[in-house]
């Protein structure tokens, strides 16, 4: 039986039966890999269980799991949790943060596909929620998502002229398709909202900051902190944007534009 030992992320979770989840993990070697936790919600008399009682979302463990490509649902035989993001969990803010961040992933990559860089990025920015540069350290992680599956739009140009957009104080987001369009082309939009142009210069810095190999970021004294209502309109820009893309609907974007 071919088995792998890997640092993995839970992305999403399933009961499945009276004892067992399906889960989809994010792991370091081999990308998403949906396993089956056999008995992950048993417990013995004394309040113990294989698993502790399940596998949480958004912790990260070091896992065991059987590694066959061919096989839709794996099987993970051991979950050592290494960080379970305690101040993350503080409030209802950072859990949706994070749920947002694993959705984007869940929906924009296929299993067995592996992004080594790309996990080191998620792992430091969940640990990064819950401190004074949460919604900044976010946004670079989202950014970052969109940019390694090839669909991170435009954010520096007009969508339908190429215009530039950072220097412009009028600036509008298309409702339907996702982008930016400038004051001289917002008239043909049926939906339209607008949005700060401040934004979507820090946005653009945040692009270009340099990530460390295990996947941090130092962000510049000159980049003002974000707060949740500032980054609303963005989010909104980038999950309407994925929607297009995708076909599906995002179930955590309300939670993170209706801040």
């Amino acid at each position: 039986m071919a088995m792998l030992s890997d640092r993995a992320i839970c992305l999403r979770h399933f009961e499945y039966s009276e004892t067992s989840q399906i889960v989809l993990l994010f792991s370091r070697l081999r990308g998403l890999v949906k396993v089956i936790a056999k008995g992950a919600r048993r417990m013995n008399r004394a309040g113990e269980g294989k698993f502790g009682g399940g596998i949480d979302l958004l912790d990260e463990a070091d896992a065991l799991f059987t590694d066959y490509d061919d096989r839709e649902l794996n099987t993970i035989a051991e979950w050592r949790v290494v960080a379970a993001r305690a101040a993350m969990r503080r409030s209802l803010r950072g859990v949706h943060l994070g749920l947002f961040l694993a959705e984007l992933l869940a929906e924009l990559f296929e299993q067995f596909d592996p992004h080594a860089v790309l996990y080191g990025r998620l792992s430091w920015t969940l640990g990064k929620i819950g401190g004074p540069e949460t919604e900044s350290v976010v946004l670079a992680g989202a950014i970052d998502v969109l940019r390694e599956a090839g669909v991170m739009p435009r954010i520096a140009f007009c969508s339908t002229c190429d215009r530039p957009v950072l220097e412009q104080k009028d600036v509008s987001i298309n409702t339907e398709g996702g982008g930016v369009v400038c004051g001289h082309c917002e008239s043909n939009l049926s939906q339209r909202h607008r949005i700060d142009a401040r934004l979507l210069r820090a946005a653009a810095r945040l692009w270009k900051l340099p990530r460390t190999d295990d996947g941090a970021i130092e962000l510049p004294d000159d980049i003002a902190p974000l707060d949740a209502r500032m980054v609303a309109p963005l989010y909104a820009m980038l999950g309407r944007h994925i929607e297009h893309t995708t076909g599906r609907r995002l179930r955590t974007l309300r939670r993170v534009v209706e801040a």
